[in-house]
């Protein structure tokens, strides 16, 4: 069984998960996605992808029940559609990587549950200001706006497993 835990706070435990120290290094990145004239955002995506893709083969190969906070629909259907909408990802550069990510999501089997630990912009920006990360500093508004946009429609619209919303 594979469980996959969706937390927009991140402030979350997860337990049994599998974490890839190059994952604190890429997380600090995506705050810079949102940053007006951004050329890293379509690498630093890609990269992240690939991060996910790593862990989802990863829990396949260990055969243990996993809980992650981190998947690999998060990037394609929630992040880079968010930063394309806000002209920080360059149309050519959001197909590739849509059709890049499709072909992963070929090779690989959805989890068995989805949670969705949904959340407020107030909550949200109440997270990050406790959180006291630097680079978080700059998150705007309007891309937390799109980013809970995004995660509200694709978990609406998330027809391969079962789902749960808290």
């Amino acid at each position: 069984m594979q469980i996959l835990f969706f937390d927009t706070d991140k402030n979350q435990p997860s337990s049994d998960k599998i974490t890839l120290s190059k994952n604190i290094f890429v997380n600090s990145l995506i705050p810079l996605c949102s940053q007006e004239e951004n050329p890293y955002s379509s690498p630093i995506i890609i990269n992240n992808e690939n991060i996910n893709i790593e862990n989802v083969v990863d829990i396949a190969k260990s055969g243990k029940n996993i809980i992650q906070d981190r998947t690999i629909y998060e990037d394609a259907r929630i992040f880079a559609p968010n930063l394309h909408k806000m002209g920080l990802m360059s149309t050519r550069d959001f197909e590739n990587y849509t059709s890049l990510f499709e072909l992963m999501l070929s090779l690989v089997r959805p989890p068995d549950l989805i949670i969705y630990l949904k959340s407020s912009i107030p909550n949200l920006v109440s997270q990050i200001q406790k959180r006291g990360r630097e680079y978080e500093s700059s998150i705007r508004i309007d891309y937390l706006k799109g980013l809970n946009e995004l995660y509200d429609q694709w978990y609406d619209n998330y027809k391969d497993g079962k789902k749960l919303v808290i």
